[in-house]
């Protein structure tokens, strides 16, 4: 006996379930077990998830994925890796056609944005205590994510600086004395990329959490983020050598 059973989608693919004799065969194990993993996380949380408890409810039995995930931490650590691919391509998407003054702002409320509506993703992505760090699919995927915002942060530093070339010697001492003192190259950005981190990240795990202040959350999580974004893009643009946003 054989047919054919729809189970779900993911990324606009179909997944499929074939039924041949009493066993289940996916067409797309991972993505089905994967899909799994979100529902489980959406209805009872990140502790519920066992490789069992996916399989069930992927219709497979737990020695099918075993082969491809190892374990519950291996399961999870493949979730994280989607989630980190998914946030890498919306960041992305949100980055094109923006403009230099407005790149680092878009960005910051994509992040905000990603976190609300990939809440079971953004729940595991980042936690050392639920994936392998050291797996190099992950760090490469974590890394990715991470790396369109260095980028973004390095543009927006040096058309700002490129932009305040022509100042007078004394404007070019005093820039310089404040290199020193806040420090330049790679360290700069990396200090100025994480703190644009922390920030859209602690935005919107606040939000999730229900920790922020009603006056706060009034407004859309965008609105939210923009204007913390937009402090930030202004102490930044002022610690290259350009003017504020804001003038």
């Amino acid at each position: 006996m054989h047919r054919s059973l729809r189970y779900g989608s993911r990324l606009g693919e179909e997944v499929r379930v074939s039924v041949e004799q009493g066993r289940y065969h996916h067409g797309d194990l991972p993505a089905a077990m994967l899909s799994a993993v979100r529902e489980i996380v959406r209805e009872q949380g990140i502790n519920a998830v066992t490789l069992r408890a996916a399989a069930r409810r992927a219709g497979v039995s737990h020695a099918a994925p075993a082969h491809h995930f190892g374990d519950k931490v291996g399961l999870l650590t493949a979730f994280a890796t989607e989630g980190c691919e998914m946030l890498r391509a919306r960041l992305l998407a949100a980055r094109d056609g923006a403009g230099e003054e407005s790149a680092l702002l878009v960005i910051g409320t994509a992040y905000v944005r990603f976190a609300l509506d990939e809440p079971e993703h953004f729940a595991v992505m980042f936690r050392a205590d639920y994936t392998r760090r050291e797996d190099p699919t992950y760090r490469q995927a974590r890394e990715g994510a991470f790396a369109v915002l260095l980028d973004t942060v390095r543009e927006v530093r040096e058309g700002h600086q490129a932009g305040g070339a022509a100042g007078d010697d004394a404007d070019g001492d005093r820039e310089a004395e404040q290199d020193v003192e806040q420090g330049t190259g790679e360290d700069a950005l990396l200090c100025a990329a994480t703190g644009a981190w922390s920030l859209v990240h602690g935005i919107a795990t606040l939000w999730l959490d229900g920790n922020l202040d009603t006056r706060i959350t009034d407004r859309s999580a965008e609105d939210t983020a923009a204007a913390l974004m937009t402090t930030l893009a202004e102490t930044l643009l002022e610690a290259a050598g350009g003017a504020p946003t804001s003038q």
